[in-house]
């Protein structure tokens, strides 16, 4: 799996690379749920809020990864990256 970031403007990209879960998807838009005001997603969002994205969500708030992912999943998005 790899992520390519695209920086603001001065900021150079970067590509990381890890190792999903599932079969991936070809190109998606990638959001920070802090945007949406929940930086640690341990909040429910409205359905249709992540179609189609994948949600950078902060690590803590002692909740468990996969209840970020269920809630974000609930919410539309195709996939979840965990930030500390």
């Amino acid at each position: 799996t790899t992520l390519v970031t695209q920086g603001p403007a001065g900021f150079p990209s970067r590509t990381i690379r890890g190792q999903g879960v599932s079969g991936g998807v070809a190109e998606a838009p990638l959001v920070y749920a802090g945007t949406f005001g929940d930086p640690y997603c341990v909040g429910s969002f409205p359905g249709g809020t992540f179609t189609g994205r994948i949600v950078v969500c902060k690590e803590g708030k002692s909740d468990a990864l996969f209840q970020k992912a269920q809630r974000i999943g609930a919410a539309g998005a195709i996939g979840l990256v965990v930030a500390n």
